[in-house]
């Protein structure tokens, strides 16, 4: 017999397709269709695919557990792990794509499934950073807390916002994680980059439609990630979470589920233990929602949502469509939640944490609209930026599909860049006023000609800063023979701008060694109960000065010294006051006599900084009329002296105990100067003293760079006094 003609045989196909059961599910909508967008290859391999509604009912879960979650973990604890069930949909989908795509040669096969990806990912993609940029420079302030975003942003235009993240920010739990608007684009990265490998492993059998070896190459590559994962989850959590290598097996599993099974040709035959089992899919999946850990992910516990998720849809291609979790899964409501939650989910999470950098999300009303917002942002990103330019032009080429993805991202990046440089200028906030706010910034002196480089470098334990004078001699000061050292946590680095203009006036060089989170003598607790890290830290830093330090030379020693009052999320409860125990005392006094004595022994004369005033809320986060009445900012920017000397005295009274042992040890106390009333303002006439909750600001270096400057430079005198006698 010949040959059907192409237009027939597409006739018959349809009309077999139209008895198969699977076609029940598409209802009235004619969701038979063609699932290759227009181009000019088209004609070569239009085949109908039955579309399955009840992938985008789990579309619709996945996104709607990950938007209750981000808008309070409490609602749904498992919440996060929306993403994982993602990640087997898009595995299994793209797979299902694939069978699809021209039998040509391999660059026709890559160039139009590239071009695809980028039709569907990058309209909506950019439209969401750009604006979202835009927002994010008129209402954010730069901060340590948002010193990664707009890297966060360029990098996922080019799908490797994932890698800034696993570098810069941490724990995607961390607080630089939670008020970065471009976190939820590292999962964006990971499909990106599976995109870019998965359509070369699979060709072999979208060309011959052999299953075997290609399931089994996917099959060791899911193994192999598996095991990666086990095994570097305690040690590199950060990779872990965000890298591809860690994360492939979860797209995998719906890889290997789509090659082994096809929706045209799967009949129902649903028996008892597959209703079962389906039943049980999606038991675990709603258990592992709501009770979901955090605290090894992804290994473990990604575990449950993967395999429940890949059971799951197995079990649904064999059930009827009439069953009733299928029928629920494709009633018109969750699919077109599912149809849209790709823009949903790319707009939830700026509207969050734009919210919770200016009015809050702690208030019913708050979550209700950042519920709403996100809904209708997605619903018309993909009404009026996904859907019309997912289905492009019916004349485009792919290479002009991909110059034209390539060109917008890069454009896109530069405006980043512009809004970046210009943040200052367009800045709706206070903080803007980086002469005032910023630590960094240097104290302004008289010194035209001077210079003062910067160098920076990590000692395995020891974050190095070094400030150095270049052509920085005065008329009236001759230049400082010996070395500032300045040890202790980011509050050591707070001081910066202090200390920049100390060495342009004083020409003296200072190291600064520090690290965040550490301490270096706190003198509330004793060294034992210090994290590992800052252990380390607080030895390497003493043996080092021991090992460099001159005669002469000054250690400076800046620290939190007190329990915070708050945090990023509001005000914290005054720690429990402990009966002094007189053996912790001894202990903790011990400790510190030790590791300055190191110091003293080189000659270099340490200079203890006495507690400053601290806040119950961030100045930089509550200060301007669009976030006064964020609920971070209700325990206020001001505080009783006296409860502020009540929390410093049992420090102060340590700090005593040490200088009667090491009579060469100072202590230089700031409180006169930053709180000369009887009420403690982290804000002065209207300028800041504190950036945050208890680091100066740069109006505060200002004001405090008198009395350091004599401190050290009365201690180098002394230090020529004792030498002279």
């Amino acid at each position: 017999m010949p040959a059907d003609p192409p237009g027939r045989e597409r006739r018959g196909r349809a009309a077999r397709l139209r008895h198969h059961p699977a076609h029940a599910d598409a209802g009235k909508r004619g969701l038979l269709k063609d699932t290759i967008d227009s181009s000019p290859m088209s004609h070569l391999y239009r085949r109908a695919v039955v579309h399955l509604p009840f992938i985008d009912g789990l579309r619709a879960l996945a996104v709607l557990a990950v938007v209750l979650y981000h808008v309070d973990p409490s609602w749904l604890p498992g919440g996060f792990m929306g993403v994982d069930i993602f990640f087997v949909i898009s595995g299994f989908v793209v797979t299902l794509s694939m069978r699809h795509l021209p039998h040509a040669g391999l660059g026709a096969f890559l160039a139009e499934f590239y071009a695809r990806r980028a039709r569907r990912i990058l309209p909506a993609l950019i439209a969401c950073i750009v604006t979202t940029a835009v927002l994010s420079a008129l209402f954010i302030p730069k901060a340590w807390l948002s010193e990664a975003n707009s890297l966060t942003a360029a990098g996922a235009l080019f799908g490797v916002g994932n890698m800034v993240l696993a570098h810069f920010s941490g724990d995607y739990f961390s607080p630089q994680s939670e008020f970065n608007p471009y976190t939820h684009t590292w999962s964006l990265g990971i499909e990106e980059q599976f995109y870019l490998l998965v359509p070369l492993l699979l060709w072999p059998w979208a060309r011959s439609g052999r299953t075997g070896r290609v399931a089994a190459i996917v099959g060791a590559a899911c193994l192999l990630s598996l095991v990666l994962a086990a095994l570097n989850q305690a040690d590199r959590p950060s990779s872990t979470f965000y890298m591809l290598p860690f994360r492939f097996w979860e797209l995998g599993a719906g890889v290997l589920l789509a090659l082994h099974l096809d929706p045209a040709t799967t009949r129902p035959a649903s028996t008892r233990l597959q209703t079962a089992s389906c039943f049980a899919a999606a038991a675990a999946l709603a258990a592992a929602l709501a009770l979901g850990d955090s605290g090894r992910f992804p290994w473990p516990w990604a575990l449950v949502p993967v395999a429940a998720t890949t059971l799951l849809i197995a079990m649904l291609m064999r059930q009827s469509p009439t069953s009733a979790l299928r029928h629920l899964l494709s009633h018109p409501l969750p699919v077109f939640v599912g149809r849209i939650s790709y823009s949903v989910y790319l707009w939830h999470w700026p509207v969050i944490v734009l919210m919770r950098w200016t009015v809050g999300l702690d208030t019913p009303s708050q979550q209700a609209l950042a519920l709403g917002m996100s809904l209708l942002l997605g619903y018309l990103s993909f009404r009026f930026v996904e859907t019309p330019l997912r289905r492009g032009r019916a004349d485009s080429t792919r290479r002009r599909t991909l110059l034209t993805g390539i060109g917008a991202s890069s454009l896109a990046c530069v405006a980043l860049l512009a809004l970046t440089l210009q943040h200052d200028r367009i800045s709706l906030s206070v903080t803007a006023r980086s002469q005032d706010w910023s630590p960094s910034t240097p104290v302004p002196v008289d010194m035209p000609h001077c210079q003062v480089s910067m160098s920076t470098q990590s000692l395995g334990e020891i974050d190095l800063r070094s400030l150095t004078p270049e052509h920085c001699r005065s008329a009236s000061t001759e230049p400082l023979k010996h070395r500032l050292w300045v040890i202790g946590d980011s509050h050591a680095a707070a001081y910066q701008g202090l200390l920049h203009a100390l060495v342009a006036q004083q020409g003296l060089q200072v190291e600064i060694l520090q690290k965040p989170g550490c301490p270096f003598l706190n003198l509330r607790r004793p060294l034992e109960e210090e994290s590992d890290r800052c252990r380390s830290f607080i030895r390497a830093a003493a043996a080092r000065v021991a090992e460099q330090a001159h005669p002469g030379d000054q250690v400076f020693l800046p620290s939190l010294r007190l329990a915070r009052l708050g945090d990023q999320w509001g005000p914290k409860a005054p720690p429990a006051t402990e009966p002094p125990r007189p053996e912790r005392e001894q202990r903790i006094i011990d400790e510190a006599v030790d590791v300055l004595s190191l110091m003293i022994r080189s000659g270099a004369m340490p200079l203890l900084e006495m507690p400053k005033p601290i806040f119950p809320a961030p100045a930089f986060r509550c200060s301007d009329w669009f976030n006064q009445n964020n609920p971070a900012c209700r325990g206020g920017l001001s505080i009783e002296r006296a409860e502020i000397e009540a929390m410093r005295a049992p420090v102060l009274a340590r700090m005593q105990a040490l200088q009667q042992r090491l009579p060469g040890l100072r202590l230089w106390d700031p409180l006169p100067t930053l709180c000369p009333d009887s009420v403690c303002r982290a804000l002065q006439d209207g300028r800041p003293l504190f950036f945050d909750g208890d680091h100066v600001s740069g109006y505060g270096n200002s004001l405090l760079m008198q009395s350091l400057a004599t401190e050290f430079i009365l201690g180098t005198s002394q230090r020529s006094v004792s030498n002279h006698f």
